[in-house]
């Protein structure tokens, strides 16, 4: 029995998150109408239960797997290269863990990672030329602009009003609109990377 290679469980992992984001941003339309519809019922904004908010834990379930898998997967890509291209690397091993997660060096770190992979892996070509496979400031761009949008979104939580619906339908759609801009950049990266 053949097992599934790494690039493949990222590819899964990572399109599982996609559709679980897809589902809570369209559950938040009929859910801020719920949502609005208790409030005026005069249920207290803790006890409120929507469609939204219990789908909610998809995406975290799907985010932290796809995590997994991605680092998981540059780990090995990252040792295959230091084997056949030592130095070409330009930051250690321990970044692919620390980059996503830590606030600030999150903004670029795991790009400059997937680049250097990308070069040793890749035909050697000049960045911003036309003959670049891939555009990684356009997946960056837009994973990052999802990133900020769904801090936001939580922070947003924080600032409004008790009698206000603590998440808004339209922002959700365009996030998820992003992310599959995004994901459809990521899904080449990750097949080229292999």
């Amino acid at each position: 029995m053949s097992q599934t290679p790494q690039y493949r469980k990222v590819i899964i992992a990572s399109r599982l998150m996609l559709a679980a984001t897809w589902i809570v941003a369209l559950s938040s339309i009929p859910s801020a109408r719920d949502y609005q519809n208790q409030l005026d019922a005069g249920v207290a904004a803790k006890d409120i239960a929507t469609l939204y908010s219990t789908l909610l834990i998809l995406v975290t379930i799907t985010s932290i797997v796809a995590w997994f898998a991605v680092v998981k997967w540059m780990r090995e890509r990252y040792d295959e290269c230091q084997r056949n291209s030592p130095g070409r690397m330009r930051l250690s091993r321990s970044w692919i863990t620390w980059s996503w997660l830590l606030p600030i060096v999150s903004f670029w770190y795991p790009k400059k990672m997937i680049d250097d992979l990308l070069s040793v892996t890749s035909r050697p070509v000049t960045l911003g030329s036309p003959e670049e496979p891939i555009n990684t400031r356009i997946w960056w761009s837009t994973w990052v602009t999802y990133t900020i949008m769904s801090n936001l979104s939580t922070l947003q939580l924080l600032m409004l009003p008790k009698d206000a619906v603590p998440f808004q339908p339209n922002l959700e759609i365009a996030a998820v609109c992003i992310l599959t801009a995004s994901y459809t950049v990521w899904e080449r990266i990750v097949r080229e990377i292999g």
